[in-house]
This record gives C-alpha cells, sequence and structure tokens, in this order.
C-alpha cells in the first residue's frame, strides 16, 4: 500500500477581536449548516472560516463568550452548543445567519460543573457533556430543543444512586480514571448511548483523539 504524504500549502491565521485573546489557541473546527467552519478557542472566541476550498480562506470573529478555556463544541442543525466554564454549563448560539451568531439559551448544571466536552447522537436525540475538571463530576444527557435552541437536562438518564447523570466515582471505574487522568482530560471521550426499557446506558470504549493548536491546509 503507497504510503500518504501530505504537504503544507499555507497557513492562515485567526482573526483577533478587540479583547486581543480570542482568537488564542484555536482547537475545534466543526462544519457549519452553511459550509463555512467554525472554530472555537480556548480564549472562548467562535472563529468563522469561509472560503475552505478556495486558496485564500478567510476567519473573522464571529462571537466572544465568557470566560475562557471554552471547551468542545457541537453543531446540531443551525444551532452550535458551547460548553463554558465561566457558567458551569452549556452556551447555545444560533448559527442560523453565520456571520452574526445569536445566543438563544444558557444552562447552567451546578454551581461548579466544568462542561467541557460534547458530542449529539443524532439516534437518541441527546447531547453528552463531560467534565474536564473533576472525576467526580458526571457525565450528563442533554435534551435541546431543534425548535428554540433550549437546553434541558434528561432526568430519565441516572446513575444506580438514583442521581442524574452517570458517575465514575464507582469502585470499578475509580482506579482506571485516577490511571488515565491525564489522557482523559486531552481526549475525545466518545459515547454510543442507546434506549433500553426507558433507561439510557454507555455501550462504547473510550477513544482519544489528539487536539491540534493550528489551523492548516494539506494536500496529499
Amino acid at each position: 500500500m503507497a504510503s500518504l504524504r501530505l504537504r503544507l500549502l499555507k497557513t492562515s491565521y485567526l482573526d483577533v477581536g478587540a479583547n486581543r485573546y480570542s482568537q488564542i489557541s484555536p482547537e475545534e473546527p466543526r462544519l457549519g449548516p452553511d459550509g463555512s467552519v467554525f472554530v472555537q478557542t480556548l480564549g472562548c472566541g467562535i472563529e468563522r472560516i469561509t472560503g475552505v476550498n478556495t486558496d485564500e480562506p478567510k476567519s473573522q470573529l464571529v462571537y466572544t463568550l465568557p470566560g475562557n478555556w471554552c471547551g468542545v463544541p457541537t453543531i446540531v442543525g443551525h444551532y452550535l452548543v458551547q460548553s463554558s466554564k465561566a457558567i458551569h454549563g452549556l452556551i447555545v448560539l444560533d448559527i442560523a445567519n453565520a456571520a452574526k451568531p445569536v445566543e438563544v439559551s444558557r444552562l447552567t448544571i451546578s454551581d461548579t460543573y466544568g462542561a467541557h466536552w460534547t458530542a449529539w447522537d443524532a439516534k437518541a436525540q441527546r447531547l453528552v457533556v463531560t467534565s474536564g475538571v473533576a472525576s467526580e463530576d458526571r457525565i450528563y444527557l442533554l435534551k435541546l430543543d431543534q425548535k428554540t435552541g433550549a437546553l434541558t437536562l434528561d432526568d430519565a438518564f441516572r446513575d444506580t444512586d438514583g442521581k442524574i447523570g452517570f458517575s465514575f466515582v464507582d469502585p470499578r471505574v475509580a482506579p482506571w480514571m485516577e490511571r488515565n487522568r491525564n489522557a482523559a482530560r486531552s481526549g475525545l471521550l466518545a459515547l454510543s448511548i442507546l434506549k433500553h426499557c426507558e433507561t439510557y446506558f454507555l455501550r462504547s470504549a473510550i477513544q482519544f483523539v489528539t487536539s491540534t493548536s493550528g489551523v492548516g491546509a494539506l494536500s496529499g
């Protein structure tokens, strides 16, 4: 099998906003419904990249979220769901007008929750959110109203302790979490969510994906 060789074509820089930091540490590109690419940054900026299929892609800082260390976003339809440590939960942006996102809802999970990774399961119609802060933080399933963008906790998803969400503070899981703490924080927790007997449980293994700190164009 022939090896694939990649060649850097060009490096493009992100738009710098008025606060001079929202463009710092670009992380997660997500394809928007209009074909442009949205990139979240640790400075809690949302950069929109247009012209990605041309020789001159352009970046525009279209939204700045509160705080910093914003985590992994998810796009569902024309909504961008962004985890936010500043509000201990998530912020939903309507990106139907991709150049001018509008906040439509917020959900604070607790006074201390460090929301970080998110992912959408189209079959279950649920959003999963994990924490990047403490092992005692739980995994939650969220319902997204795709007409209004409102987020609510799925209170049917409960652990054996009867509380909403799934806890990793368990004798069977805690040793693994302790041994792999750094990896768990630097990768993506991929979850398959199934409905069975009116409850949800986690089926898939944990997969780690190393995130990048820059955006470049490659050809092969």
